[in-house]
């Protein structure tokens, strides 16, 4: 639990020895009604969200349904993160806003600056349904933070959401900026995703310009060497 990051590890493969580790750690606390098994089951979650959607969906909420019963505002926090970002498709938007409120409502009093970014993680949804003011408060909270502890994950994971945000106000040569910035940051730490992260949201910017055939041969490409995700 302590090594993730929020999203998945690595959003190109299934990491089967991390998800065997979370699946002994989650029957251990079987029948258990705690915070710590409700961040088991949504880190499993999103581990397993890509190769197996379905199962990684009924893990969040599981995770959800339970972190709101015993959770504080922390683990509120660090479990709807995970939950959100395990269960990103157009079927659970409405739930994915509501985690978010839940998580909001949660820390409004907090002074932690990891439970206030890590609170902000259901702001893709938001997106989803232009409410680009709320978004934007949401962006302000997790940049303070960001420009608070300097760490330059948590950088990573405020620029790769802030591009589609830039995009989507057309300002596409700032987001082509943002977007290089982004995985040059990525490739520093080594995040083993950081070119995945890159590549699918190219593909949306040269869209945008008007340059999509530029970015065929990459598509096909991920297709051949990312079928999880393809």
């Amino acid at each position: 639990l302590a090594t993730n990051h929020g999203w998945v590890t690595d959003a190109g493969h299934l990491d089967a020895d991390l998800v065997g580790l979370l699946q002994a750690a989650l029957a251990a606390t079987d029948g258990e009604q705690s915070a710590r098994r409700a961040q088991l089951l949504a880190t499993l979650g999103l581990e397993v969200s890509i190769a197996d959607p379905d199962h990684g969906l009924d893990l969040a909420r599981q995770a959800m349904a339970l972190v709101t019963a015993v959770g504080d505002d922390h683990v509120i926090a660090w479990t709807t993160a995970r939950a959100c970002n395990g269960a990103v498709r157009p079927d659970t938007l409405d739930e994915r806003l509501e985690w978010g409120r839940i998580a909001q409502e949660a820390t409004a009093g907090s002074k932690d600056p990891l439970t206030l970014y890590n609170a902000t993680h259901a702001g893709i949804a938001l997106l989803e349904v232009a409410k680009l003011g709320e978004y934007d408060r949401l962006m302000e909270q997790r940049q303070a933070v960001v420009d608070q502890l300097g760490h330059p994950a948590l950088a990573w994971g405020f620029s790769t959401t802030w591009v589609n945000r830039v995009m989507i106000a057309g300002e596409l040569e700032t987001a082509e900026r943002l977007l290089d910035e982004s995985v040059q940051i990525g490739l520093a730490i080594g995040a083993p995703d950081a070119m995945l992260r890159y590549g699918g949201t190219l593909f949306l910017l040269r869209d945008m310009q008007g340059r999509f055939p530029e970015v065929l041969d990459l598509i096909a490409n991920a297709a051949r060497d990312l079928p999880n995700i393809a």
